[in-house]
């Protein structure tokens, strides 16, 4: 999040509007922006550049149209974001007080701008929220997204499973069948050796019993 942002003329780093949070902690930072301002003015520094605290905390600074827009911010926020930042402020700061920086004479002078630093603020640091969010739902979904095909996997390994197994119970009923008919068979068959004895014996008897009486 941004911790301190600062709008100063550059060719002598007079300094037009600030909004710097209320941490005592964070007084050392106001000094190295002042000092970071004294070189800015010298034609040989970068318009655009980045400067490492040896702290939690990183400087980021812009300068256009003879103005410097210096934010002061964590170091895990993203430098793309900070500069787009700094090019907005300068882009609201340009249309409202553009004409006037050349004959300012005293420090701040600007300093009613400071609300609209404090919205500008709120609204990139919202929007970065958004992005954390948004990151934290990708994940999320991609998260489920493995757990589903994880699970279409494992549906489908287990389909193939009842698919041999169906196979399976489908040729075993097959062979049931055909050893029910042989059982079947069989039994008869036995039946058949038990009774042919009696039925041959009692053919006999009746043939017997046949002729004797028609002599």
């Amino acid at each position: 999040m941004f911790r301190q942002i600062l709008i100063a003329r550059a060719d002598d780093g007079l300094p037009l509007a600030e909004s710097l949070e209320e941490d005592p902690s964070l007084r050392p930072f106001k000094v190295q922006a002042k000092k970071i301002l004294r070189k800015i003015t010298q034609p040989s520094n970068p318009q655009r550049c980045t400067i490492d605290t040896n702290s939690p905390f990183v400087f980021h600074y812009y300068v256009e149209n003879g103005v410097c827009y210096m934010v002061l911010c964590d170091k895990d926020f993203s430098k793309k974001m900070a500069f787009a930042f700094l090019e907005t402020l300068h882009k609201e700061f340009e249309e409202e007080y553009g004409a006037q920086v050349a004959t300012a004479t005293r420090p701040y002078k600007f300093i009613g701008f400071e609300s609209r630093m404090q919205k500008l603020r709120r609204s990139y640091e919202d929007s970065r929220t958004a992005h954390r969010n948004l990151a934290r739902i990708n994940n999320e979904l991609q998260d489920v997204q493995r757990i589903m095909r994880r699970n279409i996997d494992e549906v489908l390994d287990r389909g193939e499973r009842l698919d041999d197994l169906s196979d399976r119970a489908d040729s075993l009923k097959g062979k049931s069948q055909k050893y029910r008919r042989s059982a079947e068979e069989l039994k008869w068959r036995a039946l058949m050796a038990k009774l042919w004895p009696v039925i041959a014996v009692a053919v006999v008897v009746l043939v017997f019993l046949y002729f004797y009486f028609a002599w």
